[in-house]
């Protein structure tokens, strides 16, 4: 295994986005205290899935307060155009 330096800035910003996903401004001491936090975060249960049916070219987006499609039913007639499937991967979470 290969041996790593880690600045103390670079520890700190991992901390801190501990401490922001966890909801707290603890102190964490490395690495039990990161562990530990880490496996405090609660986690978010199964995903919320909906199915769509598209009957229009364009792009297809899983509505507010769903996680991702479940299945998507795709009935277009007519040329041209396309279908563009944003999907959740390609959501930014901050």
């Amino acid at each position: 295994m290969a041996n790593y330096k880690v600045t103390d800035t670079e520890l700190t910003s991992v901390a801190n986005a501990i401490r922001t996903k966890g909801g707290t401004q603890a102190p964490l001491e490395f690495p039990i205290g990161f562990v530990t936090a880490i496996g405090n975060i609660p986690t978010g249960g199964e995903p919320v899935l909906q199915s769509k049916t598209v009957t229009e070219n364009g792009t297809v987006t899983p509505d507010q307060g769903y996680d991702g499609l479940s299945s998507v039913v795709v009935n277009v007639s007519g040329g041209g155009g396309g279908i563009t499937f944003v999907t959740s991967a390609e959501r930014v979470i901050s």
